[in-house]
């Protein structure tokens, strides 16, 4: 296993271009191989569906239930879902964070490289406008140690905002009045801004704002991302309807609001394109059939499963519990699986005060 880590890792590394079909296939299937014989859970759920030699996505309710990690050790550091205290919380362990570290930078990087491309923008090569601010509308890992949400934006800002960025959420209490002050400097910077925050966070500072009146004009190529759902956790809000206050409270193009999906128990994230959600080229979606008799669907929607290769330490082959439809190359959320858990990652940054 130690030499496919390491050869994932170096191509992670490499970027986008490391990654053709071809590549993925192979190490696909020597991944699958290899976690089918070092990983007790994925094993026996192979042997529960009868297969060995191709990949049966892992229900996401494992890393719930059991400890999925491949080899032998002791994993160097893990995540946690968010979620409610009365259901158990999936666990994803890592050796280390390594290989998670370089797929977020490789797949932001991918990212920028595919916005550029499909909306015929040079890429931003140097000076302040190529080192945007980052936002975090959540708190930051040293409080939030087990989000991998946390995490994600933590790289982000170290290695492409030029190691620093802004947490609004600081013990337990939201910092309106400094994230509004810093957002509002940002044209005497003349520093672009890229503002993520989760769903809920995202509510709470738009009311902030609206009680005080408050607008931004943060230009046409500054971005904002958001993560997760509103339902059950703040006054509900569609996700156009959010992206459409999102856009007009930060004075961006609409277009310039954008959706970012990931999980604990995956170590690649999804980015929006319009209408679609793409993994980058080492993560494969696709929409599998909803296998329950007593639930009948609409046509063209079933559950979202992901082949992760950057899953290398528990398992790459993941069925989610969301509902999901094909569109434009990529896919469409359509909500959750019938009984399925409450899920976002906005649960772990809905405790502030403020």
């Amino acid at each position: 296993m130690a030499c496919l880590r390491t050869e994932i890792l170096w191509r992670l590394r490499r970027g986008a271009a490391a990654w053709t079909p071809a590549t993925r296939r192979r190490i696909e299937a020597r991944l699958h191989a290899e976690q089918a014989r070092e990983n007790p859970v994925y094993r026996a759920w192979l042997q529960a569906n009868g297969s060995g030699k191709r990949p049966v996505a892992l229900p996401v309710a494992a890393w719930r239930e059991a400890r999925v990690f491949t080899g032998r050790g002791k994993p160097g550091a893990r995540f946690v879902s968010s979620g409610t205290t009365s259901v158990a919380r999936g666990r994803h362990d890592f050796r280390d964070l390594a290989v998670y570290e370089a797929s977020v930078v490789a797949g932001w990087a991918w990212a920028a490289s595919e916005r550029a491309r499909l909306e015929r923008v040079p890429p931003k090569t140097g000076g302040s406008q190529a080192c945007p601010q980052f936002f975090a509308i959540m708190a930051p890992p040293s409080e939030a140690p087990h989000s991998s949400l946390s995490r994600m934006l933590e790289i982000l800002m170290l290695r492409f905002g030029g190691g620093r960025g802004f947490w609004a959420l600081r013990r337990g209490k939201w910092d309106w009045a400094g994230l509004s002050r810093r957002l509002g400097d940002l044209r005497k910077k003349e520093r672009n801004a890229v503002v993520f925050g989760t769903a809920f966070g995202w509510v709470r500072f738009l009311d902030a704002c609206a009680a005080r009146r408050t607008h931004f004009s943060l230009g046409q190529h500054a971005l904002a991302f958001e993560t997760g759902g509103t339902k059950g956790r703040s006054r509900e809000v569609s996700r156009e309807e959010l992206h459409g206050l999102i856009s007009g409270t930060l004075g961006i193009p609409h277009g310039n609001t954008r959706s970012e999906y990931s999980m604990c128990e995956l170590s690649s994230q999804a980015w929006s394109f319009g209408d679609a959600l793409r993994f980058p080229p080492w993560c494969l979606a696709r929409v599998a059939p909803f296998l329950d008799s007593g639930t009948h669907l609409p046509n063209g929607v079933g559950v979202l499963e992901i082949h992760d290769l950057a899953n290398t330490d528990s398992c790459a082959f993941v069925r989610t519990e969301d509902l999901a439809v094909a569109v434009g190359g990529g896919f469409a959320l359509a909500g959750r699986a019938p009984r399925a858990t409450l899920k976002g990652c906005s649960l772990a940054h809905e405790g502030g005060a403020g």
